[in-house]
């Protein structure tokens, strides 16, 4: 009876009781984000920066800076939907993942301290990234000749791989 509340990309407020094992008890939906889920590509890059997320973030620590992001990056993708504006979509999920790794601590101020070899394309990108202040201050120009899934993994190996 609990399916519908469980589907990925639900925002759920759950109660689970730990006696021997761990029990699903009650499942309430909060937002089940419902314009990211009627375009694809919404959906796919959603579901592709909540993996790298989900990768990232292995503490089970509560960090309500970083739940709130993922939350407004949620939101956003959702509005940009509504606007119909599909070119900013992959540029969005970059800025999320740009941002996911300010906050972890792993993304460098400059691209000198990069701890990956950048390619041209990605420098630029990765310079319009550490640049600008948000997401509206970015030059959508900038990302439409380069190719966004490249950066995309860039980002995604300098968030999850150890630095010892």
């Amino acid at each position: 009876k609990l399916a519908a509340h469980l589907e990925p990309l639900n925002l759920i407020k759950a109660t689970i009781i730990s006696v021997n094992k761990k029990h699903l008890t009650s499942a309430l939906t909060i937002n089940n984000f419902p314009q990211i889920r009627k375009n694809f590509l919404i959906l796919e890059t959603a579901l592709r920066c909540l993996k790298i997320f989900d990768e990232a973030v292995i503490s089970p620590e509560r960090d309500a800076v970083l739940w709130n992001d993922l939350i407004k990056f949620l939101n956003d993708l959702g509005k940009i939907g509504i606007g119909k504006r599909e070119d900013l979509i992959p540029i969005r999920g970059i800025y999320f993942l740009s941002q996911l790794a300010k906050r972890l601590g792993v993304l460098p101020e400059s691209l000198e301290e990069m701890p990956v070899a950048l390619d041209k394309s990605a420098k630029i990108i990765f310079q319009e990234l550490l640049t600008k202040k948000s997401f509206e201050d970015l030059n959508p120009a900038v990302f439409s000749v380069f190719n966004c899934n490249q950066v995309e993994n860039q980002i995604k190996k300098i968030i999850t791989t150890p630095s010892f």
